[in-house]
């Protein structure tokens, strides 16, 4: 072979070689810009009152995958329902990752598409798997205990020592230990009746408030599942979704704040309202639909 005929060879050596490395770095960039969180291009919104404090996305291994659900630890711990990657990840109050745990399967003590999320005081952890019918419990190191059996379990929290759990017919009261305590509701669209709430929240006298998602309306209730008032419209079919009139789209996640007043997400709305918890009028809202930071989509 000619020395020139070695010299091109080395040639298309060389080119396929830097071909080649120019096209690991661009799958290496495209890996890479997979995986970051979505980053904010301009300015949050200007929200009266409240601004946004900062996001979860979790990064690679730690990335959230449809979260379900959300609790907040007395230590400040932010407790994620991870629903698509079968399990829950921990943050710290500013939002650091800092463990993920349970185990993926259909079996005891293993979760599937957990919904929902509660955790107690001191540190015991609910997790719903609506999807399995029932709640596994944690201990405060994070290893399963026991399991409760209810029938497609949608929310839950933790209140005045007790366990209070909506499945999509009504609500259930326990301890802390996971027994019955007592239990009220039906499913239908009628007063008092609910259709798989999607948040639920208790004051300290004890009035249990719903979101009855699939009526479109939130609900007070006493604990003997006595209607205090009722706000918001039931509805048939796909009206909710063509009447944007409605007193509310799609109420959702619910919580009481220390202020005493209750905080409603609208998932159709894309917004957060604020209700006075003695008749359910709205004293104001915030947020708005969309994907930067500060917005809420669904």
């Amino acid at each position: 072979m000619s020395i020139e005929s070695n010299s091109t060879a080395r040639r298309r050596l060389v080119v396929l070689l830097v071909l080649l490395f120019l096209l690991l770095l661009a799958l290496l960039f495209a890996y890479w810009s997979f995986l970051r969180p979505p980053m904010l291009t301009g300015e949050s919104p200007e929200m009266e009152g409240y601004q946004h404090r900062f996001s979860l996305y979790g990064f690679g291994p730690e990335r959230l995958s449809r979260p379900g659900d959300v609790a907040i630890g007395e230590d400040g711990r932010i407790y994620v329902v991870d629903t698509f990657n079968h399990r829950i990840v921990v943050y710290d109050e500013r939002g650091r990752y800092l463990e993920h745990f349970g185990e993926y399967g259909t079996e005891r003590f293993e979760v599937e598409f957990p919904s929902g999320i509660a955790v107690a005081p001191d540190g015991t952890v609910y997790v719903l798997c609506k999807g399995l019918d029932k709640v596994v419990i944690y201990s405060a190191d994070h290893e399963p205990t026991w399991e409760i059996v209810a029938e497609s379990p949608q929310v839950a929290t933790v209140a005045g020592g007790r366990f209070y759990l909506a499945t999509f017919r009504g609500v259930m009261i326990g301890d802390l230990d996971g027994s019955m305590i007592t239990a009220f509701g039906r499913r239908g669209n009628a007063p008092g009746q609910v259709d798989h709430p999607g948040g639920i929240a208790v004051a300290e006298n004890g009035t249990i408030y719903l979101s009855d998602s699939l009526n479109y309306r939130v609900q007070a209730f006493a604990e003997d599942g006595t209607v205090l008032w009722a706000e918001g419209e039931s509805a048939g079919g796909g009206e909710a979704l063509r009447d944007r009139s409605r007193r509310f789209g799609l109420p959702a996640g619910l919580a009481l704040g220390s202020d005493g007043l209750l905080y409603l997400v609208d998932a159709f709305t894309g917004t957060l309202l604020i209700l006075d918890p003695s008749d359910g009028s709205e004293i104001t809202r915030v947020g708005d639909w969309g994907h930067e930071e500060g917005l809420l989509y669904y």
